[in-house]
């Protein structure tokens, strides 16, 4: 259950705005693709670093405070759009305006709410989380992409939290940037094999998809405008974890069905964590039968295009990738095998963007769809690693996930090979969700 006590405080110590290092080379203008556009309907990806800090306020304001702030501006030099605006310049085409002025907003606060207890796998009530993530400023004509909030509780610990647009750049750029800011925080030194590629006349758009995917936000943007619901007070968030050996068992028995069915597909971790996932989620939500249920997950697709782009190229470079399974069969006694093989095949699929104009349309049709499930983050993306200087996170949450509804993974903070799992519902929701996450496990 979400731990509840008297409402905790929040103090805000100091507002700044971090701006790029003097002489700073930028392109002025950056368009938005065909690969950022349908990004435009999501909120901010919010992201909250947890990490273990037993020193008093005043410590991290006299010791820590400067180099924090002196490496975001040496980092943004690199990842300059981050500190630009979003901006209108036509009709339908929008761009990352950037000038030599820009800056990011970071917010330094100190809380007195129960770090041990935000810091957990378990479920949190997600307005107790909140308070420690950043504002992002907008209006209409210009949106800014980027904010960080620091806050502090003494004694006990602090938490970064970032706050980024995904129409300006997807999770491997925004992790990549992170994993910059910390390495140049930590040390002092740029890691040169997270430079960032901001070029994005590499991403072609030969039958102009971008006006398509355009029409098709606008739409979406409109229709949640006029639908959007308040968020339950009783909404929680909380972690569960596969180990390695979990993720072992549960591959085992999907293997022998493959045989026994005398068929072969991509079965990896990823596989089995999402299958597990969707499954419990399934079953925590409670279903339907002759309903379509529709797992959605992004696939990076730097490296699949031909020609492929730089690893390192900033912006969004996705392709959407649908799984579809009957109900019965998602509640079968069959249904992990079943879950993993549509998706494994699916992955399998991935070395082709021949249907990236179908899925997306797709995408847009099944987002409203209840029996939608998205995915954020992804274990690639090292999110346990990003080291300031005082030791790895001892929590990493996506707390936006709490508006999306999404499942989002990360590997597992305590082990290399397994996955962690974090997802906001309905306390009553949750509890029935670890019934099954859970108790299958302990099989």
């Amino acid at each position: 259950m979400a731990s509840s006590s008297s409402s905790p405080s929040l103090r805000i110590i100091e507002t700044s705005s971090i701006g790029l290092p003097a002489s700073t080379p930028i392109i002025t203008s950056i368009p938005l693709t065909h690969y950022d556009i349908p990004w435009s309907v999501t909120c901010p990806v919010e992201r909250l670093f947890f990490y273990n800090f037993p020193h008093p306020t005043s410590y991290f304001l006299s010791s820590v405070l400067s180099s924090l702030k002196s490496s975001l501006s040496l980092t943004l030099a690199k990842f300059y759009p981050l500190a630009g605006v979003i901006r209108p310049t036509s009709d339908i085409k929008y761009e990352i305006y950037c000038t030599e002025n820009d800056s990011v907003d970071l917010t330094v606060a100190e809380s007195s709410d129960d770090f041990q207890h935000l810091s957990s796998q378990n479920a949190r009530l997600v307005s107790r989380l909140e308070p420690v993530v950043p504002c992002l400023k907008g209006s209409n004509k210009s949106k800014k992409l980027f904010a960080v909030q620091v806050t502090i509780f003494p004694d006990r610990g602090l938490v970064i939290g970032i706050a980024v647009r995904h129409d300006a750049c997807d999770g491997t750029s925004s992790m990549q940037f992170v994993q910059s800011w910390a390495a140049m925080c930590r040390s002092g030194v740029f890691d040169s094999s997270l430079n960032p590629v901001i070029d994005r006349a590499l991403a072609s758009d030969p039958t102009d998809l971008y006006s398509l995917l355009y029409n098709l936000a606008s739409k979406m943007i409109n229709s949640s405008k006029e639908n959007q619901a308040p968020m339950d007070p009783n909404m929680v968030q909380a972690s569960f974890t596969l180990t390695r050996d979990h993720i072992g068992r549960l591959k085992n028995v999907i293997l022998c069905k493959a045989e026994e069915k005398n068929t072969s597909f991509h079965c990896s971790t990823l596989v089995i964590a999402f299958a597990y996932a969707w499954i419990s989620h399934v079953k925590a939500r409670g279903v339907s039968t002759n309903n379509k249920h529709n797992l959605l997950f992004p696939a990076d697709f730097r490296v699949r295009l031909q020609p492929p782009l730089p690893p390192t190229y900033f912006g969004n470079c996705v392709k959407p990738c649908i799984v579809e399974m009957d109900s019965d069969d998602l509640i079968s006694q069959n249904r992990l095998f079943m879950a993993a093989e549509a998706l494994g095949k699916c992955i399998e699929g991935l070395s082709s963007g021949e249907k990236f104009r179908e899925d997306w349309i797709r995408v847009f049709e099944l987002l409203a769809n209840p029996c939608s499930l998205t995915v954020a983050g992804s274990p690639k993306f090292r999110v346990y690693e990003v080291d300031f200087g005082w030791g790895r996170p001892a929590r990493v949450d996506i707390l936006s996930v709490s508006k999306t509804g999404a499942l989002a993974m990360a590997e597992s903070r305590e082990e290399r090979g397994g996955v962690e799992i974090g997802l906001a519902l309905p306390q009553r929701v949750m509890d029935c969700f670890e019934k099954h996450f859970v108790g299958a496990l302990e099989i």
